[in-house]
């Protein structure tokens, strides 16, 4: 059987020294004004205050993150908001690891991490007060379908929140060539249909209300600088032998930075009416 684009390419080497690298941590940082040279591990950690502070939730709330990583997110919102956080992954290692964080943070009563696919689960309807998606909706193949399930397991009066990217819909050749090979080496099939606003109004055709989008991306710049710095000197010597495909990420920090004109770091909230 084929595997799944997603599980492949983050088994590849250079993803899994990556972020292991990063200490498992699979999403951009968060720089207040002021702040642009903190270390990165704590400006990915502070990512997760815009979130909580854009769901808005009471203690005790249900939430789904789809797509978990290693749980940092989950735990983070258990630990400091005092959330009951359900994560789901399609990767073994990330469950692996999110439990052994969980119970190593005494969190496993607040935190369950389940292996799963967030456009299919087998959860029942209505059972999130809020879903969130850290970077992972653009890794979705087909991101209505998902939506549609996001819509099936919240609740009445529910929130949806989506720390995600989009592209200008018209650029260079040059700028769309690249992106577009960027999306497909990092299995990011949404990415390459997430022009600027595609996914508010995908939300709201799903019948959510409320739609709210705001951009970020010079607030998390700073750590695709430094991605970019790292990166290009590896790229470069890809290039040169023709192995770039084999090197994704660097890919990804070159030359979404170099098109950065055209790239956008959205955090984008609805909520299903009641």
């Amino acid at each position: 059987m084929q595997k799944n684009p997603v599980v492949s390419y983050y088994h590849t080497f250079e993803s899994r020294l990556g972020y292991r690298l990063l200490g498992g941590v699979k999403h951009f940082g968060y720089y207040p004004i002021g702040q642009e040279d903190l270390p990165t591990l704590k400006a990915q950690e502070l990512m997760d205050e815009p979130l909580a502070q854009t769901l808005a939730l009471s203690d005790g709330a249900k939430v789904l993150d789809a797509g978990c990583e290693e749980g940092g997110v989950a735990l983070y919102l258990a630990k400091h908001h005092h959330l009951n956080v359900t994560g789901i992954d399609l990767l073994d290692f990330n469950i692996a690891r999110a439990r052994k964080r969980a119970a190593k943070d005494e969190l496993e009563t607040k935190v369950e991490f389940l292996k799963a696919d967030y456009s299919n689960t087998t959860l029942p309807d209505s059972s999130f007060d809020a879903i969130y998606t850290m970077e992972t909706l653009v890794h979705s193949p087909d991101y209505t379908k998902t939506l549609k399930e996001f819509h099936r397991l919240l609740k009445p009066g529910g929130k949806l929140v989506h720390f995600e990217y989009s592209m200008a819909d018209k650029m260079p050749q040059d700028a769309k060539q690249a992106l577009t090979r960027v999306n497909k080496l990092a299995a990011m099939p949404a990415f390459d249909q997430f022009t600027h606003g595609t996914l508010e109004s995908a939300l709201a055709k799903e019948g959510f209300k409320e739609v709210e989008s705001r951009d970020i991306t010079e607030r998390m710049l700073p750590l695709l600088q430094k991605f970019e710095r790292k990166a290009r000197l590896p790229y470069q010597i890809a290039r040169w032998l023709k192995q770039e495909n084999h090197f994704a990420n660097a890919m990804s920090a070159v030359e979404i930075y170099r098109h950065i004109k055209y790239f956008r770091y959205n955090i984008i909230s609805a909520v299903l009416p009641k």
